[in-house]
């Protein structure tokens, strides 16, 4: 697969022969695929004889027309994603010194507006919500050497896609193909240009991104200490330019290609705790977004509740007229004390005190949602009631992902370990703003529920048989007696004894649960183990950063530097791309290098961020 993004616009493309479990080719734009093709038909003795992507953002091919022992027809192509829309260069050269060649350029695009939702759901949700739904009607025109397509949904909405061809040959349009005739004397060179401009009634304002060098300088650091890594780092450099977005003047690293190229809570503030040494204006820009789009109202259909950090945010149809809930959806229990996690990070690390102040009406609203969720037992539970949200809402949110030892699902409300960690860290961080702001009574009050949270998380959650903390309680607050990666990141919010975390860092470096690229997330013995599963027994690049920064805060810092370098080497094996979503299993003695899972999305942006992670744990064993 082929992935190319410029801010809200994105080309996917497949390779010849690639199998595909659900087709995402095609030209996207604000979360809505514009064109469901981009593609050339040459002619069949046409091959590809090179290819080259340039920071995720233009693809240089050249094609040969090959007859008789030699080329009649060069064709070289540049393909390139803008910030509002495509810009595609065909240069044709003849190369027959005797001959006019002619033929025609086929150009599929098959213009369709469909919502990526309503693709990755393959044109529909299995209990029926969108029953009669039609994508939007769309219509063209020809004038001169533009084709203006337009499109309408139900509600009266609209998308404009202006093609405008500059080329000595004339064309035609059919709807869903672009026919080019052209000719070509002996020797002769010409060349067809194609600019597309796509748009709709967001009617959002196209912003630059910026400049790639100066956005590599940042870490140009890092090329000259660590030159073994030097082709991983300018990987996950290019990912996360490619990923970052433009929402409402703020730039986030959206959580991935091609399903989820959009704003989420979770991904987007750990990838931003991961950059954070190199670009703190991102990490700033992501708590002010999602801190915009805070809780202000109770609703069941989307999860929201007045205090609560959003999950997902989207711009499609489908979740913009409310047939399905994600155009701000608030279906995670940890992003709203995460949120207050990386807001203390980039404090600390930028020394920006007057933030607190800046910040003090988002967090202190996330703080009334903690202690509305916690009033009653000390944790925070979850319960989805609506059929299209997410059932499991940490941060393995899938479904099958919350399993007792017996292989039996968990019954909800489920109370999930790092949810009630990341609960902990967050009242402690506020008993420490209200200390800044020398509100004596309310640093108290913080610091006191904070203690209590972590009494509760000891008594409940550690399981001293296993040696760490159960995964989560199902609804009669039993264990889930199985070990998990979830307690590396209690490891991260720093609830264990010393003793506590000695134990669960040889849990987690054990055979079966470090696979020698990374930790798995469910241990090998587990009755529901699979190493090619989405959350039980996969490796995440950016679970297993967060467990061993969790070794590294309590001293174990050859633990720590022997997961990271278990990540970098899995970082070496995937072509042009940095660290996929998530990779399988499966144990590096057996398997010389890290087995893809099918279906995960790369580019990633913690995946690729994580790899920063990495490199500080690194620093840190070095005392660097």
């Amino acid at each position: 697969m082929i992935l190319l993004k410029n801010n809200l616009c994105m080309g996917i493309f497949y390779n010849e022969n690639e199998i595909q479990t659900t087709n995402y080719a095609g030209i996207y734009y604000n979360d809505t695929r514009f064109f469901e093709n981009w593609t050339w038909n040459f002619e069949r003795k046409c091959v590809k004889i090179y290819e080259n992507i340039s920071k995720f953002e233009e693809l240089k091919q050249l094609w040969t027309i090959f007859k008789n022992h030699t080329q009649e027809i060069a064709i070289e192509r540049i393909f390139k994603v803008k910030n509002d829309g495509i810009s595609e260069s065909l240069k044709l050269k003849n190369y027959d010194i005797k001959e006019t060649k002619k033929d025609i350029l086929e150009l599929n695009i098959n213009s369709n507006f469909m919502d990526m939702m309503y693709i990755r759901n393959n044109a529909g949700f299995s209990s029926g919500e969108l029953k009669g739904y039609e994508p939007p009607k769309y219509s063209y025109k020809v004038d001169n050497d533009k084709i203006k397509i337009e499109a309408i949904d139900q509600v009266g909405f609209k998308y404009y896609a202006e093609i405008k061809i500059n080329s000595d040959f004339n064309f035609e349009f059919d709807g869903k193909k672009i026919y080019i005739e052209y000719s070509l004397s002996p020797k002769e060179e010409k060349e067809i240009s194609i600019n597309v401009c796509l748009q709709d009634d967001y009617n959002i304002k196209p912003v630059k991104r910026p400049d790639y060098i100066e956005f590599e300088n940042k870490f140009e650091k890092l090329y000259e200490k660590y030159p073994l890594y030097k082709n991983e780092i300018k990987k996950s450099v290019q990912s996360i330019y490619a990923l970052m977005s433009n929402y409402e003047d703020k730039w986030i690293i959206t959580a991935g290609m091609p399903i989820f190229a959009v704003p989420f809570g979770r991904d987007s503030l750990i990838s931003a705790y991961f950059v954070l040494p190199y670009l703190p204006e991102i990490t700033r820009d992501t708590l002010l977004y999602l801190g915009s789009k805070i809780g202000n109202r109770e609703s069941n259909y989307n999860q929201e509740e007045i205090g609560k950090i959003p999950h997902e945010l989207r711009n499609g149809e489908l979740s913009r007229i409310d047939l399905i809930p994600f155009k701000t959806y608030y279906g995670a229990a940890d992003t709203t004390s995460l949120y207050i996690m990386i807001l203390n990070e980039y404090i600390k690390y930028t020394k920006d005190y007057s933030f607190i102040e800046e910040t003090k009406p988002i967090w202190e609203k996330a703080l009334s949602w903690i202690k509305t969720k916690i009033s009653s037992n000390y944790m925070i539970d979850f319960y989805n009631g609506n059929s299209m949200g997410l059932s499991v809402q940490s941060w393995k949110d899938s479904a099958d992902s919350m399993n007792h030892k017996d292989g039996s699902s968990a019954k909800p409300p489920l109370y999930v370990s790092e949810v009630q960690g990341y609960t902990y860290k967050a009242c402690l961080i506020a008993s420490e703003f209200y200390d800044y702001l020398k509100n004596e009574n309310l640093s108290k009050e913080y610091k006191s529920l904070s203690d209590k949270i972590l009494d509760m998380i000891n008594n409940r959650f550690w399981n001293e048989e296993l040696g760490i903390y159960a995964m989560a309680l199902d609804k009669d607050l039993k264990q889930l007696e199985v070990v998990s990666s979830d307690a590396g990141h209690m490891l991260w919010s720093e609830t264990a004894d010393k003793e506590k975390a000695k134990l669960i860092i040889e849990n987690l470096l054990s055979e079966e649960m470090f696979s020698g690229f990374g930790i798995r997330t469910l241990n090998s013995k587990a009755k529901n183990y699979n190493p090619n599963s989405y959350h039980n027994g996969s490796v995440w690049a950016h679970d297993t950063i967060i467990c061993a920064l969790g070794m590294n805060k309590y001293g174990f810092k050859e633990e720590a530097s022997k997961v990271a370098l278990g990540i970098l080497e899995a970082a070496k094996y995937w072509g042009i791309y940095s660290l996929p979503e998530l990779f399988s299993g499966y144990d590096n003695e057996t398997w010389k290098e890290p087995i893809a899972y099918p279906e995960a999305c790369s580019l990633q942006g913690w995946s690729s961020a994580s790899l920063f992670g990495c490199l500080y744990i690194l620093d840190s064993r070095d005392n660097k």
